[in-house]
C-alpha cells in the first residue's frame, strides 16, 4: 500500500484570528509558478520552478517568501518582490486574488491554508516581477 503524502497527524492550531482548528502537524506546500513566463525565466536561471515544502502550520508566511528569495537570490534585488498567491490564480485575474509577501509577517501557513479553503493538496502560485528576474 502506498502511504497518501497528504495525509498527516492532524492538531489543534489557533489562527492569526483566534480561531482554533484542527490541521496536520506539518503542511506539504506545492510551489507552481504563474505562468510559462516566470517557469522559463526560473528555468533559465537553473531554478526548479515547482517546489514542495513541508511545513508546520505556525512557520510565518513570510519566512517562506524570504527562504525563496533568498534561495533564488532575489533577496540581492531592491526592485524585486516575490508573492504567493491561491492555486487558482492567472495571470489575467490576479488582481483578483489575495497575495502573500514578505510584509505578511503575522499570517502562517495554516492562516493561508485556511484562507484557500483548507483545499485537500495545499498549492500555491510564484509570483516576481519580470525585470527584476530577467536582470538577475
Amino acid at each position: 500500500m502506498i502511504a497518501d503524502p497528504f495525509r498527516m497527524t492532524v492538531k489543534d492550531t489557533t489562527l492569526a484570528c483566534g480561531q482554533s482548528l484542527k490541521t496536520p502537524e506539518k503542511f506539504k506546500l506545492q510551489l507552481f509558478p504563474i505562468d510559462n513566463n516566470i517557469r522559463r525565466v526560473l528555468l533559465e536561471l537553473n531554478h526548479n520552478p515547482y517546489l514542495e515544502l513541508t511545513l508546520r502550520p505556525r512557520k510565518k508566511i513570510s519566512s517562506v517568501v524570504k527562504h525563496l528569495n533568498v534561495k533564488w537570490g532575489f533577496s540581492r534585488k531592491k526592485s524585486s518582490e516575490l508573492m504567493l498567491f491561491p492555486y487558482e490564480a492567472q495571470t489575467e485575474n490576479i488582481v483578483n486574488h489575495r497575495k502573500w509577501t514578505l510584509k505578511d509577517t503575522g499570517t502562517s501557513a495554516a492562516d493561508v491554508f485556511m484562507a484557500i479553503g483548507h483545499p485537500e493538496v495545499f498549492r500555491l502560485r510564484l509570483v516576481c516581477s519580470y525585470k527584476s528576474m530577467e536582470s538577475t
